[in-house]
């Protein structure tokens, strides 16, 4: 869907990655009677999934990033997740779910930041589970597109625990996304599931299970080298439509025997 939309309209995928763009859209929803705008599956094609990550839903410690107005938040409280910590860029957003959220799930926090850079607002290694929604579906649009996605995946490395999981929800390939999340900057062992809808059949949203592993040399020296060759313009990471070559099935990084999922 999101592809589609982009392909439409070559001036609203500029928009998409606009931050300016999603505070106009989220202070307008409310006169418009839009309560809440999800992309993807729901939390009851996600619920079950999210069961086999291995996090005890009452103690996990889960942060949403780019969240908006999605009702994932309130289903995983429902849910027995009451640990949230939720952020997006609109301040109007977060005003909004602020309110909504008060008495149904008061637990929840809302906190306005810029998940590309969240030095000073969250601390490293807090969170259990990080949870990103069409979140690179709307970066990609950006024209600093490498760069942002780049360090927002950073931002989700270093909020992460120890053996902590990153769920990315995303409309993009795994031919586009896995030479990100494969990157040595980040220790992750990578797993791809392609969900299925309500009705069991392929809905073509993709879900990347990252869990996090002790970093490595590697990894700490990669993140400096990655972020400078973007910014000199020299990136070795495109977001192309070119195959990356075979059928995805595990990242080389994951540690031998360490469950996952499948495609």
């Amino acid at each position: 869907m999101v592809d589609a939309l982009i392909q439409q309209d070559e001036h609203k995928e500029t928009e998409f990655g606009d931050p300016a763009y999603w505070e106009a859209y989220y202070q307008a929803a409310p006169s418009q009677g839009e309560e809440s705008w999800d992309w993807l599956a729901d939390w009851a094609v996600l619920q079950p999934v999210f069961e086999q990550l291995g996090q005890n839903s009452v103690k996990c410690r889960v942060l949403h990033l780019g969240v908006g107005n999605s009702e994932l938040p309130e289903d995983m409280w429902d849910g027995g997740y009451v640990h949230q910590t939720c952020v997006d860029v609109s301040p109007a957003v977060v005003a909004h779910m602020t309110t909504r959220c008060r008495a149904k799930c008061p637990s929840i926090r809302w906190l306005v930041g810029d998940v590309t850079d969240l030095q000073g607002s969250l601390q490293d290694e807090m969170f259990d589970l990080v949870v990103g929604k069409c979140l690179v579906d709307a970066l990609v649009c950006a024209d600093d597109r490498e760069l942002l996605i780049a360090k927002y995946l950073h931002e989700a490395w270093s909020r992460l625990a120890p053996d902590g999981i990153f769920v990315s929800l995303e409309a993009q390939r795994p031919q586009r996304m896995l030479p990100w999340f494969e990157h040595q900057a980040f220790s992750w062992c990578v797993r791809v599931l392609r969900l299925l809808d309500s009705r069991g059949r392929p809905s073509g949203d993709v879900m990347y299970i990252c869990t996090k592993q002790e970093p490595t040399e590697a990894a700490l020296q990669g993140w400096p080298v990655l972020l400078q060759s973007i910014l000199d313009g020299v990136s070795p990471l495109t977001l192309s439509n070119e195959a990356v070559g075979g059928e995805f099935q595990k990242s080389s990084q994951c540690a031998t025997g360490q469950s996952g999922f499948s495609k």
